[in-house]
């Protein structure tokens, strides 16, 4: 070997190179690594880590590459894992060295800042070739790729698990889509050339949620984009069409349709249910079409752009029809009441070239059917005009003019008057501008024309008019002027009652002066008194006001640059019945100075002066003085009793007078002053003597008020403010000794009140309701109330922290009442300060509570019947609002009862309740529970409260014993139970229906087993009339019935009519253990009363049959066998009865007759008696059955005898022989105690003759018999 140092050489290499090619082969996915994140770091100049790499002969995979932020350890982007399959004699052949490559879970990361620039650094690519380049790639591959945007102030924006899938080869074939972005889709879908990149682009976005809310809290999207919130969906389907080998944009097809669905406002409400646009690029041609609602209208939208050669033309349009302002309205406020239908059409047009831009916009608009707060308004149409040009897009090349007008027939005042109920008017009041802008010269004063006017017409209110004028704003020639001239006001006499004219004038350019002119003169007419209800009979004079000011445009804010008049006359003025003396007051400003000199107020015997003066220029100075001498409180309360329905009877005298400066820079201001007020009255009450003083200064104010006979007591009230900041002041007072019966006539003349009040008050922090602190106080001494004692003993208001709290305790009648109440002030307000402060919701606690009430105490003090003085218990009541009744149901409850109930000793009841719900506008009573007279009494009630409250009531009681009810009251024994039950309806005429029913009744030895009585009642508020009527009223006594119908009214007197049915009663069955002698009776008894007054005013009639008599035990004739005497009953005689008839009148019963024929003796009576039981009757009786008048019976029973009047001579023969048959009574006294007398020469009359002849042989003729009846017909 001739080198062999260097074969050992080569070998040594060969065995260095398999070593490393080993190691590289060994280590080769540690190796590459290492080299890619450190030649990828140098590259892309940040960090670059790589987790690992699997190296095999053609495939390479990748996994957890992070790429930081430059600067920064966080991630700019991350891959998941990077996987590609390597084909290098694809590439050899086709260029194709990767045949494919896959990425999974890639991140790319974007930072902001606040203001939007991109903190995020990118590697700079390097520049690229221009011509064809070949796509090393053959498929691509990307899953679940996210991008994440951050912006510093905002919440993360992500889109996460995009996909897309690409194959190069001679096409391009891609597809990616998002399946979550705003809650939508996203899909795109490409096929082209590879080398002509002809072919088509499809891009799909599905149901996207556009919500401004949620927007703004992203990325790179302002805060203003939710000013106002709205929401949509959107959905957009679109392919494009791209030729070969063009870039040119005009050559490319475009097909688009956008859906906008469910446009809503958050205070609009929804806007658009689905807004459609459609839009085609062909030719260079693009053409938009949309559609779509608006409020209940249609909006369609079309434009049309050509820019395939200049000049470039464009024209759009929008027409909307029918939309209705009042969803919009009622969306911006519910209780905004306002409607119309609003349209609009736009025309706009554009021509441009390099040079030149000519457009014209043309829009015209109408809102009809207006209606605001239910007032109807005629249409309003407008239309705005604009054309010009512009060269080189050069804005001070912009020539043209802009002009509009807008029209309406306005609004009728009559409308507006019934409306809000004003007095009978018409007219109407219109509305007509128009402007010109001359675009060439907007800098220029005179470049804007306005006109602007409104026209009155026709106008009339009640018994006033206005003449037919018109105000006009107007901007001309560089001069803004507003006027309302000529303004005359006639009464319904055409007398002038007023007339104005105002004019200001303002020119556009500053070295011009602005002058401002004002007058009224008002004359005051008898139709202008009437109309405020004022006396009329002395109406007259003049008062004029007049001002006029001017100063330079420029120097408005220069207070020595005005000159300024103003002026306040009266001629002759009399109102009212009133004369005033006249009055001259000016005001000038000159220089900066300005004067009032003194001028004197008077009316009838009072006077005011009154002067200021003061300077306006680098500070204001003002000084004033104010005097009143001497000023009658009388004749200020009967002025101002003629403009009220009540009389304000008030006196006494007045005086006062003060004094103030005001100076600025630096700031001073002191004033002061007194007011004495002496010999106050009100109502015939004395008030008594007060003065006050008052002083005020930049460190504070001090009040100080006080009086030592106020009320017939004093009081002393301080108030302090410091520093002029009022939210420091300190209110504090003390009052004593106030008679209540002097307070109380101020409100209540009649009010029966006596005693004194103490009491005090201390309020600080008065800055708000949360700051507030305080408390007052007050007691009485010797307090009573309609002579019911009514001490207040304490009673306490706190205010601190918010929270109000009212305690209270005392004493009434031997009773003790208290109450509690708290309050949060902050609540409160907010409650009053609400649309709608509902009474319910007042957030108010209380707990109120009166305590062992004898109700003796009660009757002891104030005027009762003598009955009720009586009556014995004790009276507990409760009135409660907790937390639970806040939310607004109920206002609070209350409930009631009496115990140990007692009428003279006699208990009534243990214990009766009573709960109440009190509402916002109605009252129900839940229940009345308890046990009355051992019976059940029950009921509830639900009343609507108002003007006229209405509702329904149900009240029983179910077997009351009568016994207990009238143990108190009367001695005869009464027994039996009762029950009654009244329904009823409250309303403008209380009504309803009292079923009365009676069980086993004995009322003074009379028994009722049974009685019912259905009444239907009404009563009348307004005229204090009650009403009634039962038409089946059924008693059932004595084997029989009584049948009673019913019906009359009761007011300031009394009208009835009632009918009783008798049938069949027994009367010795009617009476326990006694007998009456009446018998059965059967019969009517009828009683009228027509604006009866008293008792004695009752009319009526009564016609009883009577069977089965026994005189000699009725009443007065048991009398009878103790002066004559009676022959013994014969059996068999027929059966034994009687008539009665009479009438009530006057006060008195009149029996007409009653005659009663038995066996042994027959009774003829008749008289009166009075309601109070005095007795004047005659009574002849029968005390035989035979003697000598028996020979004349055949001539009693002749045809002559009945048919006409007997002889004087046949009757006084009939006397002569009867006079041993007969005897005469004349019963007199009372019918407790009545009283008989004999009458042995008394005479028989016709009747009686017949009468007993008949029946001492017991033939009792039908026709004696129903003479009676006969009589009482006639």
């Amino acid at each position: 070997m001739k080198h062999p140092w260097r074969y050992a050489i080569a070998r040594r290499c060969c065995y260095t190179v398999l070593a490393v090619t080993l190691v590289a082969v060994v280590f080769r996915n540690s190796i590459a690594r290492y080299a890619t994140a450190t030649i990828g770091s140098r590259l892309l100049e940040t960090e670059l880590k790589v987790g690992s790499i699997e190296w095999g002969l053609f495939a390479v995979n990748v996994r957890d590459i992070r790429v930081a932020e430059p600067g920064s350890d966080q991630d700019q982007a991350t891959v998941g894992r990077l996987a590609f399959a390597l084909t290098p004699w694809q590439g050899i052949v086709r260029g194709v060295w990767v045949e494919h490559v896959s990425l999974s879970d890639p991140t790319l990361h974007l930072r902001f800042d606040s203001d939007g620039k991109l903190l995020s650094k990118f590697p700079s690519a390097g520049e690229s070739k221009s011509g064809t380049a070949k796509i090393p790639i053959g498929k691509l591959d990307v899953r679940n790729a996210t991008l994440a945007i951050h912006q510093s102030g905002k919440q993360t924006f992500t889109i996460c698990g995009a996909r897309l899938a690409a194959r190069f080869d001679e096409e391009i074939r891609m597809h990616g889509d998002v399946p979550d972005f705003l809650g939508g889709t996203i899909e795109v879908k490409a096929l082209v050339d590879a080398t002509t990149l002809q072919g088509w682009t499809k891009l799909t976005v599905q149901n996207v949620r556009l919500d401004s809310e949620e927007l703004a809290r992203l990325p790179l999207t302002p805060a203003k984009i939710n000013q106002e919130g709205v929401s949509a969906t959107l959905t957009v389907h679109a392919t494009t069409q791209h030729p070969a080998n063009s870039s040119d944009l005009r050559q490319h097809e475009l097909q688009c349709l956008i859906s906008v669905k469910d446009i809503e406002s958050s205070s609009l409400g929804t806007l658009c249910n689905e807004f459609t646009i459609r839009s085609v690029h062909r030719d260079a041609v693009l053409a938009v079409e949309g559609s779509g609602d608006m409020s209940g209208g249609n909006v369609d939208i079309a434009a049309n752009c050509d820019w395939h050669t200049l000049p470039l033309s464009a024209t759009a349009s929008i027409a909307v029809d029918q939309s209705d302002l009042g969803r919009i309205a009622s969306r911006i406020d519910p209780d905004l009441d306002f409607g119309g239908k609003f349209a609009l059409q736009t025309q706009f047009k554009l021509t441009a070239d390099t040079h030149t831009s000519s457009f014209s916009h043309v829009i015209s608009y109408r809102v009809s059917d207006i209606r605001a707060d239910a007032i109807p308004v005629e249409d309003l149409a407008g239309e705005i005009k604009c054309v010009g040009s512009l060269q080189n897009f050069d804005k001070d090349s912009l020539a043209g003019s802009l002009s509009g007008s807008l029209v309406s027939k306005g609004l009728s005042l009559k409308d507006l008057a019934q409306r809000f109920e004003l007095p009978t008017s018409s007219g109407r009041i219109g509305l007509a501008s128009r402007f010109d802008v001359d675009l060439s010269d907007l800098e220029s004063p005179t470049a804007v024309t306005f006109d602007a006017s409104l026209n009155a017409s026709g106008l009339a209110m009640g018994e006033w008019r206005l003449q037919d004028t018109n105000a006009r704003l107007t901007v001309k020639d560089g001069i803004a002027s507003a006027s309302c001239q000529d303004v005359v006001v006639l009464d319904s006499h055409s007398n002038l009652l007023a007339q104005s004219d105002a004019v200001i004038r303002v020119p556009l350019a500053s070295e011009e002066r602005a002058t401002c002119n004002l007058l009224l003169s008002v004359l005051p007419t008898s139709s202008l008194a009437q109309a405020l209800s004022v006396d009329a009979r002395q109406c007259g004079g003049e008062l004029m006001i007049a001002g006029a000011a001017s100063c330079r445009v420029a120097d408005v804010a220069s207070p020595e640059s005005w000159v300024a008049q103003a002026s306040l006359r009266s001629r002759d003025l009399a109102f009212a019945g009133e004369s005033f003396a006249d009055v001259d007051a000016t005001c000038e400003l000159t220089e900066g100075r300005v004067s009032v000199p003194p001028f004197a107020m008077r009316w009838r015997m009072n006077e005011c002066l009154v002067q200021a003066e003061g300077t306006v220029q680098d500070r204001l100075c003002i000084r004033g003085s104010l005097l009143t001498e001497s000023f009658d409180v009388a004749d200020v309360a009967e002025l101002a009793s003629q403009f009220s329905s009540t009389r304000m009877p008030a006196s006494g005298t007045a005086q006062g007078s003060g004094q103030f400066e005001l100076v600025t820079s630096p700031f001073n201001f002191v004033a002061s002053g007194r007011m004495d007020l002496n010999h106050a009255m009100y109502a015939g009450s004395k008030i008594g003597h007060a003065q006050l003083d008052w002083n005020a200064d930049p460190q504070g104010v001090r009040i100080q008020s006080s009086s030592k006979q106020f009320l017939g007591g004093g009081y002393d009230l301080i108030a302090q403010i410091q520093d002029l900041d009022w939210t420091t002041a300190v209110v504090e007072g003390r009052f004593r000794d106030i008679q209540a019966a002097r307070l109380a006539a101020i409100v209540d003349r009649n009010l029966p009140v006596s005693g004194s009040l103490d009491g005090g008050i201390k309020v600080t922090s008065i800055a708000s309701l949360e700051t507030l602190q305080g408390e007052a106080w007050v007691q009485s001494r010797g307090l009573s109330v309609h002579r019911v004692p009514m001490e207040l003993s304490a009673a306490k208001i706190s205010i601190a922290s918010a929270q109000a709290i009212v305690q209270g305790s005392g004493v009434i009648a031997d009773g003790r009442f208290e109450g509690v109440a708290n309050a949060s002030l902050p609540n409160l307000r907010d409650h009053f300060q609400s649309d709608d402060p509902n009474l319910n919701r007042i957030p108010i606690v209380f707990q109120c509570a009166v305590e062992r009430l004898p109700i003796e105490s009660l009757t002891r003090h104030i005027d009762v019947p003598q009955e009720l003085r009586t009556t014995r218990g004790t009276l507990a009541a409760t009135l409660e609002r907790d937390s639970s009744m806040l939310d607004g149901i109920s206002l609070c409850k209350a409930s009631g009862s009496v115990s140990e109930l007692q009428v003279n000793r006699v208990g009534l009841s243990d214990r009766i309740t009573s709960e109440i719900t009190v509402y916002r506008d109605r009252l129900e009573l839940r229940r009345i529970d308890g046990r009355f007279a051992d019976g059940r009494l029950s009921g509830k009630a639900d009343i609507r409260l108002g003007v006229h409250p209405s509702g329904t009531f149900e009240l029983a009681a179910n077997r009351v014993s009568l016994r207990r009810i009238a143990a108190p009251f009367s001695a005869q024994p009464i027994a039996g139970s009762g029950t009654v039950q009244i329904r009823g309806r409250v309303g403008k005429v209380i009504s309803g229906r009292a079923d009365l029913s009676l069980r086993h009744g004995v009322f003074a030895g009379v028994s009722i087993p049974e009685a019912k009585l259905p009444v239907d009642w009404s009563y009348s508020q307004p005229s204090k009339l009650a009403r009634w009527q039962c038409r089946s009223g059924a008693v059932s006594a004595g084997g029989g019935n009584v049948r009673i119908s019913s019906e009359g009214s009761f007011g300031d007197n009394l009208n009835m009519v009632t009918s009783l049915r008798i049938e069949r009663v027994d009367s010795s069955k009617l009476i326990q253990g006694k007998s009456v002698g009446a018998g059965v009776i059967s019969g009517d008894v009828s009683l009228r009363a027509k604006r009866a007054q008293s008792p004695k005013q009752i009319s009526g009639t009564f016609d009883l049959t009577l069977e089965n008599v026994k005189s000699m035990e009725m009443p007065v004739l048991d009398q009878l066998p103790n002066l004559v005497s009676l022959s013994p009953p014969r059996p068999g005689q027929g059966q034994d009865g009687g008539t009665v008839y009479g009438r009530i009148s006057g006060g008195l019963v009149h029996v007409d007759q009653l005659a009663i024929s038995q066996s042994n003796v027959q009774v003829l009576m008749s008289g009166n008696a009075t309601l109070d039981g005095r007795l004047n009757f005659d009574v002849t009786a029968s005390t035989q059955s035979d003697g000598p008048a028996d020979q004349i019976l055949e001539l009693a029973n002749s045809p002559l005898m009945l048919a006409a009047p007997a002889p004087i001579t046949l009757v006084a023969k009939a006397n002569e022989l009867m006079k041993d048959r007969v005897v005469h009574v004349h019963v007199g006294g009372i019918a407790s105690r009545p009283t008989l007398r004999l009458q042995p020469g008394k005479q028989l009359s016709q009747d009686a003759v017949r009468f007993f002849l008949k029946a001492g042989f017991g033939d009792l003729p039908a026709a004696i018999a129903t003479r009676p009846n006969t009589q009482i017909r006639r």
